[in-house]
């Protein structure tokens, strides 16, 4: 599997980001090294998603899982309070809302929020680009989920292909072509997922 080197990227404290200012970055920018590398990348779960077209990054120190899309653009993030798997995730949670906040103080502070009528411990928010779901336990916020919309998503994978240097590529079966350093067509998972590359340098593992 392919790996970023990320050691010699500037560290920076988590806190000082908003969440909302990853999402739509590719993997390998600025604003998403910097974040995971204060954190020892051993310790960090990266998996294929198959079934939602998603590269998974599970960072435990952190408190913070995030989904790329099949382009390694970041479409989703979810932020977790202390607890057995995760630390407690020090970004900075969009909208006046925060880990560990009590229902109470979500309803008074912020009229985004809506009861989802299908979970009775969700609330969530839409917006232009993104819906912002808080979970709770207890009555107080346990994870923030944000997943970014389709149209959102497309404009960054637009933004970003031109400042692409190499792209992460999980092991897959190459159809056609040279997928290593050319063009080509591969596929995962019985061909799940499949991307065709045309003149964009890869790093594969």
């Amino acid at each position: 599997m392919g790996t970023v080197q990320i050691s010699s990227a500037q560290k920076n404290d988590p806190s000082s980001y908003n969440a909302l200012e990853l999402l739509g970055q590719s993997y390998n920018s600025e604003k998403i090294l910097a974040v995971l590398n204060n954190y020892d990348i051993n310790k960090n779960r990266e998996l294929l998603d198959p079934t939602n077209n998603s590269y998974l990054v599970e960072c435990p120190d952190g408190g913070f899982a995030m989904e790329f899309d099949i382009n390694f653009t970041l479409k989703g993030i979810r932020m977790f309070d202390s607890g057995y798997t995760y630390k407690k995730c020090r970004l900075q949670a969009p909208y006046m809302v925060g880990l560990g906040m009590h229902i109470d103080s979500v309803h008074l502070n912020n009229l985004l929020f809506k009861h989802d009528e299908y979970a009775e411990m969700k609330l969530f928010g839409e917006f232009p680009d993104y819906r912002v779901e808080l979970y709770f336990k207890d009555d107080y916020v346990e994870m923030i989920k944000i997943l970014t919309k389709q149209d959102f998503l497309n404009d960054a994978n637009n933004k970003n292909a031109s400042g692409w240097k190499f792209r992460l590529i999980p092991d897959g079966e190459c159809v056609t072509g040279n997928c290593t350093n050319d063009s080509g067509h591969m596929k995962w998972a019985n061909g799940v997922i499949e991307a065709i590359f045309s003149d964009v340098p890869l790093s594969v593992g």
